[in-house]
């Protein structure tokens, strides 16, 4: 069990924040009251209740991995667009398959955030949820995304080649 810690002001803060919500959501006002007794009360043990929606954060590592995902994703359909010779290359193998909800939970969030905000929109379509780990095959993709940019060190717009794709999807 996760241990939470307020300092006084933070606990009065929280108090009031209850206390308000109380008078604005009738309908709801009977929780806020018992969250806003918790946090008055001071009852250390039941701050999970007062904390419960609270995700686990995403962390630097975390954050980077997925948008490196999405950047190489966002590479691969620019790429695929513009090729006029799309042969060998299904459109299947270019397209973001999420993140595993029930192993991924926070990598899946923060696309799904992404996708709200509008962000990374030729990637994030549709459920994010790939129902599947997705770790693996991803880092072996991202291995070889990051190969071709290091064979082009120096200035790259970062379009790929037909042959570039197909090593990166392979």
């Amino acid at each position: 069990m996760k241990q939470f810690n307020l300092t006084e002001a933070e606990r009065l803060q929280l108090a009031n924040q209850y206390a308000i919500l109380e008078k604005l959501d009738q309908e709801n006002a009977e929780d806020y009251s018992k969250l806003r007794k918790i946090v008055e009360e001071g009852y250390t043990i039941l701050y999970g209740k007062v904390f419960h929606n609270l995700n686990e954060p995403v962390s630097m590592e975390e954050s980077q991995y997925v948008f490196d995902v999405l950047h190489m994703y966002k590479a691969l359909q620019q790429s695929y667009e513009a090729l006029p010779d799309k042969s060998g290359i299904d459109s299947k193998d270019i397209r973001f398959r999420g993140f595993d909800g029930n192993n991924e939970p926070r990598q899946l969030s923060l696309a799904q955030y992404m996708q709200k905000e509008g962000h990374w929109q030729e990637s994030l379509k549709g459920d994010l949820d790939s129902h599947s780990m997705t770790q693996d095959f991803y880092k072996k993709r991202l291995a070889r995304w990051n190969a071709i940019k290091e064979r082009h060190s120096g200035y790259w717009d970062g379009q790929l080649t037909r042959d570039e794709i197909k090593e990166i999807v392979s």
